[in-house]
C-alpha cells in the first residue's frame, strides 16, 4: 500500500486525474480524515475533491506499477 497527498486546483484536474487512474488495473482510493473514496469514481473524487489532508491510497503489490501511476499523476501530488 502507498499513500501520496493529493491536491486538485480545479474541477478539469480531477476529471483527468480520473481518467489517469482508470488506465491502471489497481485499487484506488481518495482518503480525507475517516472519509474514503474509490478513486477511479468521478463522482466520488468530486465529492472529496475539496477536503483537506485529500491523499491517495494505492492497493498496488507491483512496485513497477505504481512507480508508473505516480509518474502519471505527478502533477497532482505534493512534492
Amino acid at each position: 500500500m502507498i499513500e501520496v497527498p493529493i491536491n486538485f486546483r480545479q474541477a478539469y484536474d480531477i476529471v483527468n486525474f480520473v481518467e489517469k487512474i482508470n488506465e491502471f488495473s489497481c485499487n484506488a482510493d481518495l482518503v480525507s480524515g475517516n472519509r474514503m473514496v474509490d478513486a477511479k469514481s468521478l463522482m466520488g473524487a468530486l465529492a472529496i475533491s475539496q477536503a483537506q489532508h485529500l491523499r491517495l491510497v494505492l492497493h498496488e503489490n507491483s512496485q513497477n506499477e505504481a512507480n508508473e501511476i505516480l509518474s502519471r499523476i505527478n502533477e497532482y501530488t505534493f512534492k
